[in-house]
């Protein structure tokens, strides 16, 4: 075990630090946000242009690479990550901060698809399955830890920006000066919307829920807190919770699904997130331990939809077309992702901040309904391969995925 670790700790180190710092700069950008009097649609609108930013990144980068190189890309991208928390003291105003949150998007499209390629071309195959678990959990905690770092400084100072940028200057130290070769260029995503509904209906409404809660969750969770008289660090707790909650259910879930069947575990993930979000929505004057508990049950039900779908989608294709199918999947999350937070800005407009999680509610309980009129009465296929935990930053990330390997 820990030869296989030793070439890539310089690059897993470098994503901890890289993932510490994106984790307070999503929670510091709508706090700062709400603190300046912008308005929830306003707020919405920069979850939307970050998305935006991470599709449009998604598409591009990987010709970009190829044209200067892994290792002048990924500088780049570090440079442009770290300068951008610095500009929002710049200039305070919504349009600007969306151009902003946009050109996060394709920063950091830049910077998983080299993290990813690296730790792709440094694993020997029968290695693959290992390195992405340790690249997964890395992926699902280090943000949440980042969010605990909101008391930096007051939000409503320059010292959370300060450090965002120093955590994204700091994360390119050991990624740059890694011994390993410069990887293979990335693949694009492809979107074959038609062939792979064909193949799956299930995982594709499944990742279209999945990218239309989650970006509303990512994005809106302080305007919920505020409704709910939480505060700053009370808000970055329950969204930590969420996503720890996420994290921890993965490989029980996943596990389940094995032995089980894809569609009866994401049946029950869907129904989980549903009634979580539900009681959420409906339910007035909550503890702020029953929020965290609530909390709890919605990020293990909501956070496992998408690799269970991508799971469903793998069951139902050749392997060689692993990499095209999750890529496309990818790009379908993405789609629903840049509509989600603006979607949610205008629910909690017009009823209140607690429509977040009737948004989320709406959009798990339709994959609920969904699977237990159509899909639910299939009886699921003998598993061609075992769950597999897949973060949902690039396509570049399925290079590991030992499923896309023959």
């Amino acid at each position: 075990m820990t030869g296989i670790f030793r070439p890539l700790g310089a690059l897993l180190f470098g994503t901890t630090i890289l993932l510490l710092g994106n984790g307070l700069h999503g929670l510091v950008v709508p706090l700062r946000a709400q603190a300046e009097a912008f308005t929830p649609i306003q707020i919405g609108h920069l979850g939307s242009f970050y998305y935006l930013g991470l599709l449009v990144g998604c598409l591009l980068v990987p010709r970009l690479i190829a044209r200067v190189g892994h290792i002048r890309a990924f500088s780049s991208f570090t440079a442009l990550v770290a300068v951008i928390p610095l500009l929002h003291l710049l200039w305070i105003e919504p349009t600007f901060w969306c151009a902003l949150r946009f050109l996060t998007g394709i920063g950091f499209a830049g910077l998983f698809m080299g993290i990813e390629s690296w730790l792709s071309q440094s694993s020997k195959n029968n290695e693959r399955g290992r390195v992405l678990a340790a690249y997964t959990i890395v992926n699902l905690t280090a943000i949440p830890l980042g969010m605990q770092l909101i008391h930096v400084g007051a939000i409503d100072s320059f010292e959370p920006f300060l450090f965002i940028s120093v955590f994204y200057s700091l994360a390119a130290v050991p990624v740059t000066l890694s011994r390993t070769g410069a990887p293979e260029t990335p693949p694009n995503a492809r979107l074959e919307i038609k062939s792979l509904f064909k193949a799956s209906p299930s995982a594709v409404v499944g990742c279209l829920a999945a990218g239309l809660a989650n970006s509303s969750i990512w994005t809106m969770i302080t305007v919920y807190g505020q409704a709910s008289g939480l505060s700053a660090s009370e808000s970055a707790l329950l969204l930590s919770v969420i996503v720890l909650s996420g994290a921890a259910g993965q490989w029980s879930i996943g596990s389940w699904s094995d032995r089980i069947g894809r569609l009866e575990i994401l049946f029950l993930a869907s129904a989980i997130a549903t009634a979580a979000g539900g009681y959420l929505f409906a339910t007035a004057d909550l503890s702020f331990t029953a929020i965290l508990v609530a909390g709890g049950f919605f990020g293990l039900g909501a956070f496992s939809i998408y690799p269970l779908s991508v799971a469903r989608a793998n069951d139902m294709v050749p392997r060689s077309k692993a990499i095209e199918t999750a890529g496309g999947l990818l790009v379908i999350f993405s789609l629903a992702a840049i509509l989600g937070p603006s979607l949610a800005a205008l629910a909690i407009k017009f009823i209140g901040g607690s429509a977040l999680f009737l948004l989320t509610a709406a959009a798990h309980g339709g994959l609920t309904l969904a699977l237990a009129l159509r899909f639910g009465i299939q009886r699921s296929p003998r598993h061609k391969e075992s769950f597999v935990a897949i973060p949902r930053t690039t396509q570049a990330v399925f290079q590991l995925d030992p499923r896309s390997k023959d």
